[in-house]
């Protein structure tokens, strides 16, 4: 018996809770396995493959793949100045070659190919404004081009993954092994506002739904209006980084408590008083803490640990409230 395939709205779901492993993983190797497991089995995209910046190279060069021609994974290098095929590689959105056939031009070099290509996609892995990395997606001649849902769908799971590529692309190996992601992005903040004597604030977001028989279509679109607006509201000021569907943490960059708390609970009344007006019988609550660097603690393990403790306070007092 065939499996059913899955629609849209059900695959961003799984996708999104893959993120929220990824972010739990200690092993690169293990986080890039899933990225590119995800890109197969969800998305049914047979040929993929990640790049990685090699100072020694000075390029960026394939260090995994499902199903690239060896070929491709060893001549396949560039960097972000060079143009493919004569055009620019793009830096804020993905990138799309047509007609590569069995010859590629990187700059000024002629790559001939075992394996002809008919499109290329290249998404950059962007983080803080640095790309780290991209997702590199062929198709060959007798396959299926990918559909815009496709692309929509694969953006915004490079986006959500991005930040591992911060967290272990300056870092070699320990034997103590990997930090938590999250805690990694905390200590990084938390030095450069050491260096620069100004204070960062961190907070996260927990959204809580309810609903009568929602379908998966009409859950999907709610979740991509609030992350949305998460997004438009909070870019700007800092760093989102969803780490469940439901769970959002913040950045802010040179910002006391005063000012992170007053803006998360402005975004707070907001969304919720946007979604008290839409139909479908969906209610949107949200909450939140926040927590400064130096007034809230002195190290990443500290903070991030208030950060959970106030969040968990704040749901079950919710709870206890309801019942």
């Amino acid at each position: 018996m065939s499996k059913k395939r899955l629609d849209s709205s059900e695959v961003s779901l799984m996708m999104s809770d893959v993120v929220s492993i990824i972010y739990q993983v200690t092993d690169l190797n293990v986080a890039l396995d899933m990225i590119l497991d995800t890109c197969n089995e969800y998305l049914k995209i047979p040929h993929v493959g990640i790049a990685r910046f090699k100072e020694e190279e000075e390029n960026f060069s394939i260090i995994k793949s499902r199903n690239f021609d060896r070929e491709i994974e060893s001549k396949f290098q560039f960097n972000l100045f060079t143009p493919i095929n004569g055009m620019i590689i793009r830096k804020e959105r993905p990138s799309k070659f047509n007609n590569m056939a069995g010859t590629v031009k990187i700059g000024n070099k002629l790559v001939k190919l075992n394996t002809e290509v008919k499109t290329l996609y290249l998404f950059p892995f962007r983080f803080h404004e640095q790309i780290n990395g991209f997702l590199e997606v062929l198709v060959l001649p007798h396959e299926k081009d990918l559909t815009p849902e496709t692309l929509k769908l694969l953006s915004g799971f490079v986006n959500l993954t991005a930040p591992i590529f911060h967290v272990f692309g300056p870092l070699k190996r320990r034997g103590k092994g990997f930090e938590n992601i999250i805690s990694k992005i905390i200590k990084d903040r938390i030095y450069e506002a050491r260096l620069g004597l100004y204070p960062v604030s961190f907070s996260i977001f927990r959204i809580s739904l309810w609903h009568e028989m929602i379908s998966t279509v009409a859950l999907q679109d709610t979740v991509q209006t609030y992350q949305e607006l998460f997004d438009q509201k909070l870019g700007s000021l800092g760093d989102v980084i969803w780490l469940t569907l439901d769970t959002a943490f913040f950045i802010f960059p040179n910002a006391d408590l005063f000012s992170a708390e007053s803006i998360c609970n402005t975004l707070k009344e907001e969304a919720e008083s946007a979604f008290s007006k839409q139909r479908d019988q969906i209610q949107v609550a949200l909450k939140y803490v926040c927590i400064s660097y130096p007034q809230s603690g002195e190290d990443a393990g500290e903070i991030i640990s208030q950060l959970w403790i106030r969040l968990f306070d704040e749901l079950r007092s919710e709870v206890f409230t309801n019942h």
